[in-house]
């Protein structure tokens, strides 16, 4: 039985993908889940507030200074309500306060905010509360706090978790279809394929054009079921969807595509591409909205397609904002899709020519 055991820790050492698989993905992924879900809300959550002091007295005062010392730089001076109102609505601040009053009335704040953050409009109407409370004066305690909701109508949410479940599942879709090329291999049936079409090239194009397809499919799927709580979109708005779409399942296919060039065997493959996926997925904002986490993490995203799928979803969607953002995050997946789809052609293309006759 010692015998077995040793023989099983040799192949197991000697499987480098299913050492990497099993003992640094997973301590790696519960650092990334524990910086994400162990967050302290009022230290690593950057939030952009716009503030307007029409009062301009002393308790006025020390709440604008109160705020500035909770949101540091996030705190920025508004010129007026039109200026808050948009802000809020295009994104650039998450949310806008008017502070409003008479020398001889209680402070009155008018909360001014979007649909998508939440937590920062929670926070911020307790926390000028609390700077009020603070004050110590029987005549100020009873601020009064109003919401004033801007931006586009629909639901933020339902339309944000189509963005990212799409994005998730077109990922982990991808993978399956891009593994029947393993089996193709590992039967010889790609080598007569190869015959057949004339070269790798074509057999790896015909793949990624056709899980492109099943992802834009799946996509639409989601949006379907999501339609009734998306804004109303112009057609440009959506032709941006659809090119973003794509964009998404290209980038998709390629990465795919990359792994199973990469990996033997599509037992090899599998476990390999969930844990690495799920990786991408949770630093990338599918799993977890990228407004509730660190600051660190946030900035770290960027590296990852899905981030740059969201961004373009939540801007093209729900903004039906068409500007230099969107441009940069097609551009950024069309690079990975491409940059997947020619290391998968030239590593077919070089195992293919080491294995012939």
């Amino acid at each position: 039985m010692i015998a077995i055991v040793l023989a099983y820790a040799r192949s197991f050492l000697r499987d480098r993908t299913g050492c990497v698989m099993t003992l640094v993905l997973p301590p790696l992924l519960y650092l990334v889940f524990g910086m994400i879900f162990t967050a302290d809300i009022q230290k690593e959550i950057r939030s952009t507030v716009h503030v307007l002091d029409t009062v301009r007295n002393d308790r006025s005062a020390a709440v604008v200074k109160g705020l500035g010392a909770i949101y540091g730089d996030g705190l920025h001076a508004a010129r007026d309500t039109r200026d808050i109102e948009e802000s809020v609505g295009s994104g650039l601040s998450d949310a806008g306060l008017v502070i409003r009053g008479t020398p001889d009335a209680p402070l009155s704040f008018d909360i001014v905010r979007g649909a998508e953050d939440p937590l920062t409009v929670m926070t911020l109407a307790g926390q000028a509360s609390g700077i009020v409370d603070r004050m110590h004066d029987r005549k100020f305690e009873a601020a009064r706090v109003s919401h004033r909701l801007v931006g586009p109508e629909g639901d933020y949410q339902r339309t944000y978790l189509a963005g990212t479940v799409s994005t998730l599942f077109v990922f982990f879709a991808a993978m399956h279809g891009a593994m029947i090329g393993l089996d193709d291999r590992r039967s010889g049936l790609q080598a007569r394929l190869v015959l057949a079409a004339g070269g790798m090239g074509r057999i790896v194009g015909a793949r990624i054009v056709w899980l492109t397809i099943v992802g834009l499919l799946q996509t639409l799927c989601v949006f379907a079921v999501a339609y009734r709580y998306v804004p109303v979109a112009d057609h440009l708005s959506g032709l941006a969807w659809l090119v973003t779409a794509t964009a998404v399942a290209f980038a998709a296919g390629g990465i795919a595509m990359a792994l199973c060039a990469i990996c033997r065997s599509r037992e090899q493959a599998q476990p390999f591409s969930t844990a690495l996926f799920l990786l991408l997925a949770a630093l990338g904002g599918t799993m977890f909205p990228s407004y509730l986490m660190p600051s660190d993490i946030q900035e770290w995203s960027w590296v990852t397609p899905h981030a740059w799928a969201v961004e373009c979803y939540r801007l093209v969607v729900w903004q039906g904002d068409i500007s230099r953002n969107v441009f940069v995050g097609w551009a950024v997946l069309a690079t990975v899709g491409f940059g997947g789809t020619v290391f998968a052609m030239v590593s077919e293309g070089y195992k293919g020519s080491w294995s012939a006759p």
